[in-house]
């Protein structure tokens, strides 16, 4: 082998690593430096920040009980139940309908923030219901954490109980569901 041929190998394997290593390098400084970064974000929702854990405010066992091991949507209702309320109740159920066999994996709960009894009441008995004083922690932490605005909104709890994703009452049916779907997919709890 001469110095020639020597010269021309050692070039081959300098390409090959700046081929395969130079893409990865390049991607890293990119990130790292913040010169480009992803703008989106693969959820609909909003992230709830700092987590909330519903499942420590609540008082009575059995409601404690019905939010561990399974992933639970939730609607929050400041005081009786009305037409949009109902509207949005049958909407969540038709969501929760709609992940096949994987609804199992999921329940669904009304939270009332008055403290006063449901005087209405629902066609699904799986629906779980549960009464918290206004003056609640759980009120508290949705007053302090600027989520009080949302009215009739959605939020979406892990198995252990952890208030995670928030969504706006008016959000489409397909993202919640598209949302719910990766998560449950993702998971290998509840």
């Amino acid at each position: 082998m001469n110095q020639d041929q020597k010269k021309s190998n050692r070039g081959a394997l300098w390409a090959l690593v700046a081929l395969f290593l130079g893409p990865l390098i390049l991607a890293w400084v990119l990130y790292f430096t913040g010169v480009w970064r992803p703008t989106g974000f693969a959820h609909h929702g909003n992230l709830i920040e700092p987590v909330i854990n519903l499942a420590e405010q609540l008082e009575n066992e059995e409601d404690k009980a019905a939010l561990n091991g399974k992933w639970t949507l939730i609607q929050v209702v400041a005081h009786q139940c009305d037409a949009a309320c109902r509207t949005l109740e049958s909407r969540i159920g038709q969501v929760r309908l709609a992940l096949g066999h994987r609804r199992d994996r999921v329940q669904r709960m009304m939270v009332q923030l008055d403290g006063l009894q449901f005087s209405a009441k629902f066609e699904d008995p799986t629906l779980k219901t549960v009464q918290l004083p206004s003056d609640s922690e759980f009120a508290q932490s949705l007053e302090k954490n600027k989520l009080e605005q949302l009215g009739n909104a959605i939020f979406v709890a892990d198995p252990v109980g952890n208030l995670i994703l928030v969504y706006a009452a008016d959000v489409g049916q397909k993202e919640l569901l598209e949302d719910l779907k990766r998560l449950l997919r993702l998971s290998r709890i509840g």
